[in-house]
Protein backbone atom coordinates (compact mmCIF):
# COMPACT_ATOMS: atom_id res chain seq x y z
CA UNK A 1 0.00 0.00 0.00
CA UNK A 2 1.43 3.40 -0.96
CA UNK A 3 1.13 6.01 1.76
CA UNK A 4 0.78 9.66 1.00
CA UNK A 5 -1.69 12.86 1.70
CA UNK A 6 -1.58 15.12 -1.17
CA UNK A 7 -3.31 18.00 -1.16
CA UNK A 8 -4.77 20.14 -4.35
CA UNK A 9 -6.92 23.17 -3.96
CA UNK A 10 -8.96 23.56 -7.02
CA UNK A 11 -10.68 26.90 -6.03
CA UNK A 12 -10.91 29.23 -3.28
CA UNK A 13 -13.71 27.43 -1.79
CA UNK A 14 -12.56 23.78 -2.32
CA UNK A 15 -10.09 21.89 -1.52
CA UNK A 16 -8.78 17.76 -3.36
CA UNK A 17 -7.12 15.70 -1.20
CA UNK A 18 -6.08 12.32 -2.12
CA UNK A 19 -5.08 9.58 0.52
CA UNK A 20 -3.31 6.60 -0.12
CA UNK A 21 -3.12 4.40 2.87
CA UNK A 22 -5.43 4.90 6.17
CA UNK A 23 -3.91 2.44 7.85
CA UNK A 24 -1.86 2.83 11.19
CA UNK A 25 0.61 4.53 11.96
CA UNK A 26 0.39 6.26 8.78
CA UNK A 27 -2.55 7.77 9.83
CA UNK A 28 -0.80 9.69 12.25
CA UNK A 29 1.32 11.71 9.44
CA UNK A 30 -1.57 12.30 7.05
CA UNK A 31 -3.91 13.90 10.51
CA UNK A 32 -1.97 16.76 11.26
CA UNK A 33 -1.96 17.53 7.13
CA UNK A 34 -5.63 17.14 7.37
CA UNK A 35 -6.40 19.10 10.39
CA UNK A 36 -4.32 22.14 9.47
CA UNK A 37 -6.50 22.32 6.29
CA UNK A 38 -9.46 22.71 8.89
CA UNK A 39 -7.87 26.03 10.25
CA UNK A 40 -7.40 27.38 6.69
CA UNK A 41 -9.55 30.12 5.41
CA UNK A 42 -11.07 30.81 2.45
CA UNK A 43 -12.74 27.49 1.24
CA UNK A 44 -16.05 25.78 2.49
CA UNK A 45 -15.53 22.40 0.67
CA UNK A 46 -12.96 19.75 1.48
CA UNK A 47 -13.10 16.60 -0.67
CA UNK A 48 -11.29 13.65 0.53
CA UNK A 49 -10.35 11.25 -2.04
CA UNK A 50 -10.63 7.75 -0.81
CA UNK A 51 -10.11 6.22 -4.21
CA UNK A 52 -6.73 4.17 -3.52
CA UNK A 53 -8.15 2.94 0.49
CA UNK A 54 -8.34 -1.01 0.51
CA UNK A 55 -9.29 -0.49 4.17
CA UNK A 56 -9.57 1.43 7.41
CA UNK A 57 -8.57 0.89 10.64
CA UNK A 58 -10.43 2.14 14.14
CA UNK A 59 -7.53 5.20 14.53
CA UNK A 60 -8.04 5.83 11.14
CA UNK A 61 -12.54 6.06 11.64
CA UNK A 62 -11.47 8.00 14.96
CA UNK A 63 -9.65 10.86 12.68
CA UNK A 64 -12.11 11.02 9.68
CA UNK A 65 -14.73 11.71 12.75
CA UNK A 66 -12.47 14.44 14.14
CA UNK A 67 -11.75 16.00 10.89
CA UNK A 68 -15.71 16.01 9.96
CA UNK A 69 -16.33 17.89 13.65
CA UNK A 70 -13.10 20.28 13.38
CA UNK A 71 -14.52 21.32 9.87
CA UNK A 72 -18.59 21.61 10.93
CA UNK A 73 -17.10 24.01 13.68
CA UNK A 74 -15.35 25.76 11.17
CA UNK A 75 -18.71 26.10 8.99
CA UNK A 76 -17.05 23.49 6.44
CA UNK A 77 -18.54 20.18 4.75
CA UNK A 78 -16.14 17.07 3.93
CA UNK A 79 -17.35 14.77 1.88
CA UNK A 80 -15.53 11.19 1.04
CA UNK A 81 -15.33 10.37 -2.32
CA UNK A 82 -14.58 7.30 -4.57
CA UNK A 83 -15.11 5.37 -1.92
CA UNK A 84 -15.04 1.18 -2.56
CA UNK A 85 -17.59 -0.85 -1.79
CA UNK A 86 -15.23 -2.48 0.93
CA UNK A 87 -14.58 0.82 2.65
CA UNK A 88 -17.96 1.91 2.35
CA UNK A 89 -18.82 -1.51 4.48
CA UNK A 90 -16.92 -0.36 7.13
CA UNK A 91 -18.87 3.04 7.42
CA UNK A 92 -21.93 1.22 7.31
CA UNK A 93 -21.55 -1.44 10.25
CA UNK A 94 -20.48 1.23 12.20
CA UNK A 95 -23.22 3.76 11.47
CA UNK A 96 -21.02 6.17 10.26
CA UNK A 97 -22.34 6.00 6.77
CA UNK A 98 -25.26 8.11 8.42
CA UNK A 99 -22.74 10.66 9.37
CA UNK A 100 -20.55 11.06 6.53
CA UNK A 101 -21.50 12.59 3.21
CA UNK A 102 -19.88 9.43 0.91
CA UNK A 103 -19.84 8.87 -2.58
CA UNK A 104 -18.91 5.29 -3.31
CA UNK A 105 -17.39 3.90 -6.66
CA UNK A 106 -19.46 3.19 -9.98
CA UNK A 107 -19.60 -0.51 -10.21
CA UNK A 108 -18.16 -1.78 -12.59
CA UNK A 109 -20.16 -3.46 -15.78
CA UNK A 110 -21.49 -7.25 -15.27
CA UNK A 111 -20.00 -9.38 -18.04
Amino acid sequence: MRTFAKVRKDSAHAVQLTAGNFAWPCVENIDKQLFSLAQERGWQKLTLDLGDVECLTGAALGKLVALREKLKAAGKQLTLVDVSLGVYEVFRVTQLSTVFNIRTKPRAASV
